[in-house]
């Protein structure tokens, strides 16, 4: 894979070779951060990826809505935005599009789940302050769009 934009680099680090105890759970990711949008915010925008292997007896649909629960239960003043499937390079994908209070603060967050194989599953989640979303958005569509699976 190649960009043309200087503004991106390629990063692929799965290809990594370490020890696991046994029946520790792998779930490798990639954590990207961005520059504070200004010095006084209190926040960085940020994306984690994931891959993990979906638990035997569990569905993928069954997974989503679990992390929807999880999401809905934990987060402080939670509200949906959006719950909607679809597919990234030809992979089903789920998304999740919320808000939700941290400290004083509305965040975004978006979250998509894509199957990759037949019991790998990415998780692609990019957060920022509510206000700082919509210019930190080219670049989560950006990194969600290199998406290999």
């Amino acid at each position: 894979m190649e960009t043309p934009d200087p503004d991106y680099t390629i990063t692929s680090n799965f290809e990594i070779k370490v020890v696991r105890p046994k029946g520790w759970k792998d779930y490798s990711a990639y954590n990207f951060e961005a520059p504070k949008p200004d010095p006084d915010s209190q926040f960085f925008a940020n994306i984690n990826v994931t891959q993990a292997n979906l638990p035997l007896g569990l569905s993928y649909d069954a997974h989503v809505k679990a992390e929807y629960t999880l999401y809905k239960d934990m987060l402080e003043s939670f509200e949906l935005i959006h719950h909607r499937k679809g597919q990234v390079h030809k992979s089903s994908a789920t998304e999740l599009m919320f808000d939700w209070m941290m400290e004083e603060h509305i965040m975004r967050q978006r979250v998509v789940f894509l199957k990759s194989g037949i019991r790998k599953l990415l998780t692609f989640s990019a957060v920022a302050a509510k206000a700082d979303y919509p210019a930190q958005e080219p670049f989560f569509n950006k990194v969600l769009a290199s998406l290999k699976t």
